[in-house]
C-alpha cells in the first residue's frame, strides 16, 4: 500500500456514516480472545458481563464526557475498555491513552490482551512496520495507542487524546499539584467526541476513585426478581445462608456453597443460583434514589472540613445533580456469572472474612465494589517530615487570618501549641511549650511573634483557642471563665456518632451557666492523622523547618487499629502507642478552631465575603 493510497483510504474512512450497531455488538462478532487473554478462548460475549454495555456504549453518547466506574475484580471493565480501543480505528479514530497503575502492569497487559486482537481486528490500519508496535506505543495509520504506567510524566503533556482510560485509579501515583483525572481532563477538553474513563477497584471510601464517583450519576445495576418483577440491587444483605449455621456456631462450607439463596427484599422469595443469569442479563443501570444520596451527602458534609474534594458542591453544582456529562456507575461480584463465583462462593468468602479484619477489607475491595473505610493507619516519621515548611519555629510565615492557641493539661504541667491559619485554611504550627501553671500560660499567650520578612508582630487573639478539660475539669473552667474566655474549654467525646465534628454545649459550673465545646475525638483524629499528615490532603498542615524530634514523636504517638466491640462487630479505634501525645492533641484542636470560626461566619467576614449576597446569587 503506497503512502498516497493510505492517506486517501484514511480520509475516505473518516467520512463513512456512523454504524447502526453498538461497540458491544461489534465486539461480539469481531473480537477473538486467545489463550493468552483468557483461560477460555473464544469470541467476546457481552452476555457474560452484561453490565458493561452501559460502560462501553457511553463512548458513543455525545452527551457523555466522563465515565467513572468503581468495580469488583471480576467485572470485565478493563476488557470492555479495550473493546472501545479496538473499535476506534475503523469507526471513530483518534489518539488513545490507557494509564495503568504501574509501568510493569502496562507492559504485562499489552502483549497478552492488546497486540494480538489489534492485529486481527484492525489489520487494514497497521503500518507494516514492526517498530510501530511496541509495549508502550502502537502506531496505526490513523491513530496512536499509548499504554503507560501512572508514574510516567509524559502522557499528559505530549498530545491530545480522543479516549483516555485511567485503570485501577486508586493505585495511581498522584502529585500534590494535580490529580491524574484533572490532568486527563486537560488533554480532552477541546477534543470533539472525546471520553475519559476512570475505573478500577475502589480501595477507600472518599478516596480518589470514590470522590470522582460521587460527582457523577451514581448509577446502580438493578435486576428484575423473577417472582415479583421488582427491580433489586444484589448485595451482601440479600444472601440467605444464616440457617446453615450449626449449633457450635460454625458452618458446613459444602452446604453453604450449594444451599445459599438470594432473598428478594420485595417479595422475600428465595432465588436459586440458576435464576441469576437471566436476571442479570435483564438488568439495567438506574441512578441512585434520593434517600441514598441524602445519606451519602450527609457523610460528605461531615467530612467536608477534612478535604475540599469532598465538598457537597462541585463546579457550582449541587452534589445531588451529577456534574454535566459525567456518568458514574458501580458493580459488584454479586452479579458475577463465573462458575467459580456463585452466590454460594460469595457466602463462603463472607464467612471466612468475618474472622479477620484484613480478610474483610480484601473482600470489600475485591468483590463489593464499594470501597473500604479508612482503617488501620500508622503515622510514620516520613509522614511527619513531609509536613515541614520553609519557616522557623516562633516566626509567622505570613500575616495570619487566625492566630490561635490550644492547651492540654496533664497534672501540674500545661502544654500548648500555637497555630496560624492563612486564607485557604492551611494550618501552620508556630510554637509550642511545656509550662508549670496558668500564670506562665498567660505570659505565653501574650508573647509577640514576628512575621517573616516584616516588622509586624502578633500575639494569639483573645477568644481564639481551646483548653482541654479532660483532666482537672474544674480548674480548666476556672481559668477560662476568669480570663473572660480568652481560651474556651473543650472536651473530646469518644464513640459519639451524634456529633459530626464539634458543637457548643452548656453546663453548670460553680452555680453559673457556662459553655464549652464538645468534639468527636475519632473524627478529629482522622482529620489530622489520616488526612492532613498521612495522606497530605488540603488544606494542609505545616510544621516549622526546625521542628524538634520530641515534638515530631508526639505526632507519631497515635495509630488507628481495628478491634471487636462487645457485640463482636469490628470497629475502628485510635490508640496511643507512644509515651506522650499531648502536642498531637493540641494540634488536632487547631482544626476545631478553624471549623468553629468558619461555622460562625468569622472566616467569611475577615475575607470580606457577603454570605447573604452569596446565598441570593
Amino acid at each position: 500500500m503506497t503512502a498516497e493510497y493510505r492517506i486517501a483510504d484514511v480520509i475516505a474512512r473518516s467520512f463513512r456514516p456512523k454504524p447502526n450497531y453498538t461497540v458491544c455488538d461489534w465486539a461480539d462478532k469481531t473480537v477473538y480472545l486467545d489463550g493468552k487473554a483468557t483461560p477460555k478462548p473464544g469470541y467476546y460475549d457481552t452476555t457474560k458481563t452484561p453490565w458493561v454495555r452501559r460502560f462501553v456504549e457511553a463512548s458513543q453518547d455525545p452527551t457523555v464526557r466522563e465515565v467513572i466506574a468503581p468495580k469488583s475484580s471480576r467485572s470485565g471493565f478493563t476488557e470492555a475498555f479495550l473493546n472501545i480501543v479496538r473499535y476506534m480505528p475503523e469507526h471513530h479514530p483518534g489518539h488513545v491513552c490507557l494509564v495503568m497503575q504501574s509501568a510493569s502492569k502496562a507492559k504485562e497487559m499489552v502483549p497478552k490482551r492488546l497486540h494480538t486482537t489489534l492485529k486481527s481486528c484492525c489489520e487494514p490500519y497497521l503500518t507494516g512496520n514492526r517498530d510501530d508496535f511496541t509495549l508502550q506505543l502502537m502506531k496505526l495509520t490513523n491513530m496512536d495507542i499509548t499504554v503507560v504506567g501512572s508514574g510516567t510524566d509524559t502522557w499528559g503533556t505530549e498530545t491530545w487524546y480522543r479516549l483516555i482510560g485511567l485503570d485501577e485509579y486508586d493505585s495511581h501515583d498522584q502529585t500534590e499539584q494535580e490529580t491524574n483525572a484533572d490532568l486527563a481532563r486537560s488533554r480532552i477538553r477541546d477534543v470533539p467526541g472525546a471520553t475519559l474513563y476512570i475505573f478500577g477497584k475502589c480501595k477507600l471510601k472518599h478516596g480518589p476513585l470514590h470522590s470522582e464517583y460521587l460527582g457523577g450519576t451514581q448509577e446502580r445495576y438493578l435486576v428484575p426478581c423473577p417472582k415479583c418483577e421488582a427491580e433489586i440491587e444484589l448485595c451482601e444483605n440479600g444472601l440467605d445462608f444464616g440457617h446453615l449455621k450449626k449449633m457450635d456456631g460454625n458452618y458446613n462450607m459444602a452446604e453453604v456453597l450449594i444451599e445459599t439463596r438470594y432473598k428478594c427484599p420485595a417479595c422475600k422469595a428465595l432465588l436459586p443460583e440458576d435464576q441469576k443469569r437471566p436476571m442479570v442479563n435483564a438488568g439495567r443501570y438506574v441512578p441512585a434514589p434520593i434517600d441514598i444520596r441524602d445519606r451519602e451527602k450527609k457523610e460528605k458534609e461531615e467530612r467536608q472540613f477534612f478535604d475540599p474534594r469532598h465538598s457537597t458542591r462541585e463546579g457550582g453544582k449541587d452534589y445531588r445533580t451529577a456534574f454535566p456529562g459525567r456518568v458514574s456507575l458501580r458493580i459488584s461480584d454479586f452479579y458475577c456469572l463465573h462458575d467459580d463465583l456463585t452466590w454460594g462462593h460469595m457466602a463462603q468468602k463472607i464467612i471466612e472474612a468475618s474472622k479477620s479484619p484484613q480478610k474483610r477489607k480484601s473482600l470489600v475491595i475485591d468483590h463489593f465494589g464499594t470501597g473500604w473505610g479508612e482503617t488501620a493507619a500508622e503515622i510514620k516519621e516520613t509522614d511527619v517530615m513531609r509536613c515541614r515548611g520553609k519557616y522557623l519555629r516562633g516566626e509567622l510565615p505570613f500575616k495570619p487570618l487566625i492566630f490561635s492557641c490550644q492547651v492540654d493539661r496533664q497534672g501540674d504541667r500545661v502544654k500548648y501549641v500555637k497555630t496560624a491559619f492563612n486564607e485557604t485554611g492551611e494550618m501552620f504550627v508556630i510554637d509550642w511549650g511545656e509550662l508549670l501553671g496558668d500564670e506562665d500560660l498567660d505570659l505565653a499567650l501574650d508573647k509577640l511573634h514576628p512575621v517573616k520578612d516584616s516588622t509586624e508582630e502578633f500575639a494569639v487573639e483573645h477568644g481564639f483557642g481551646l483548653y482541654d478539660s479532660g483532666f482537672e475539669e474544674a480548674a480548666v473552667f476556672d481559668y477560662c471563665v476568669s480570663r473572660d474566655y480568652r481560651l474556651h474549654p473543650s472536651k473530646g467525646a469518644k464513640n459519639v456518632d451524634s456529633i459530626a465534628f464539634a458543637e457548643q454545649k452548656f453546663k453548670t459550673h460553680r452555680g453559673a451557666r457556662v459553655y464549652w465545646y464538645i468534639y468527636n475525638d475519632h473524627k478529629v483524629k482522622d482529620a489530622l492523622y489520616s488526612y492532613k499528615i498521612r495522606r497530605r490532603k488540603a488544606p494542609l498542615v505545616w510544621l516549622p523547618e526546625n521542628t524538634d524530634a520530641d515534638f515530631m514523636a508526639e505526632l507519631m504517638a497515635e495509630t488507628k487499629i481495628l478491634e471487636k466491640d462487645k457485640l463482636g462487630f469490628i470497629k475502628e479505634k485510635w490508640k496511643k502507642i507512644g509515651d506522650k501525645n499531648d502536642y498531637g492533641d493540641c494540634v488536632k484542636k487547631g482544626l476545631i478552631v478553624w471549623h468553629l470560626a468558619e461555622a460562625g461566619g468569622i472566616i467569611n467576614e475577615r475575607l470580606g465575603i457577603d454570605e447573604e449576597k452569596e446565598t441570593e446569587d
